[in-house]
């Protein structure tokens, strides 16, 4: 029977081998269907889907927000899309535009790049379907400008249409090409931040033995082994945030002597077990948005 099946990720059926996960953390399961191409298919080329994997749920937020930035910031530049695309049709209507082909091309220029900004950052705005219209010409801009599905790669777009809106060279247009340029340049920096921590956390987590080993040992500061202060700065450092009930929670699972230190041994049967190749369901919590199970 043809279905689509939407499950939260504290119910996952570890033997599912037709499971995708996106960016919000749910799980889609889906087979071909009468409406063409199967929503698997479509969560695969929009999302990036990655093969389920106990490390998965680490590697997804990490490369949600490379990829797809706060929703703070992709709200203010939605809105700011759409500002900036008034105060053009404002200058065509309004202001005593000059029809010179300089001009003319600047504001056709201009209202393209900025039309395509609320189909790159409407999907929180406009649609969730991935099935949807702006999906799927979000789809087809990234097929033919792959960087544009990296929050960096946005950036520096975002900069280049608003260096068109200022061009223009009217006083509305200055302030708000301006503004846009540097919305780019935040987006830019952000993006550059998250997509070099979604690679610490992909390298911590494909290390072996003697790559972990090294890593360990790098934050190990004290004659008895690692700290708490240790352990939380290598977790931090590598990508994996967690809140201080985590770690504290964490550390002590991990230090059974009581002695206020851990050793590689003992760091590394918790890793294996709690955070690399841990089994059991990753239950999310309301706030923190922490794996209870890493305790």
């Amino acid at each position: 029977e043809d279905s689509k099946r939407y499950l939260r990720s504290d119910s996952v059926d570890e033997d599912d081998s037709d499971d995708f996960y996106y960016g919000n953390g749910s799980i889609v399961t889906a087979t071909s269907d009468d409406t063409g191409e199967s929503t698997a298919s479509i969560v695969t080329r929009v999302f990036s889907a990655v093969p389920r994997s106990p490390r998965t749920p680490h590697l997804l937020h990490a490369r949600y927000y490379a990829e797809e930035g706060p929703a703070v910031l992709r709200t203010i530049i939605f809105w700011s899309a759409l500002g900036l695309i008034g105060v053009n049709v404002y200058y065509m209507i309004a202001v005593e535009f000059e029809y010179t082909p300089l001009r003319i091309s600047l504001w056709v220029a201009s209202m393209i790049l900025l039309m395509v900004i609320p189909f790159l950052e409407g999907r929180c705005l406009l649609c969730l379907d991935p099935q949807g219209f702006r999906s799927r010409v979000r789809v087809l801009i990234i097929s033919c400008f792959c960087c544009l599905r990296d929050l960096w790669g946005r950036g520096i777009y975002y900069m280049i249409a608003g260096g068109v809106q200022l061009a223009q060279w009217w006083w509305l247009a200055i302030y708000s090409g301006a503004f846009m340029v540097f919305l780019g340049a935040a987006t830019f920096v952000l993006g550059v931040t998250f997509s070099l921590k979604y690679r610490n956390v992909r390298d911590i987590l494909e290390a072996n033995d003697a790559e972990l080993e090294d890593e360990f040992a790098r934050y190990v500061s004290e004659p008895g082994g690692l700290s708490i202060g240790g352990f939380a700065s290598f977790l931090a450092h590598n990508g994996l945030d967690f809140d201080d009930e985590f770690v504290f929670l964490a550390f002590s699972s991990i230090d059974s002597r009581k002695t206020g230190y851990i050793d590689f041994d003992q760091f590394r049967r918790w890793w294996y077990r709690r955070i690399k190749c841990s089994s059991k369901t990753l239950k999310v919590k309301p706030r923190f948005r922490t794996p209870e199970v890493a305790y």
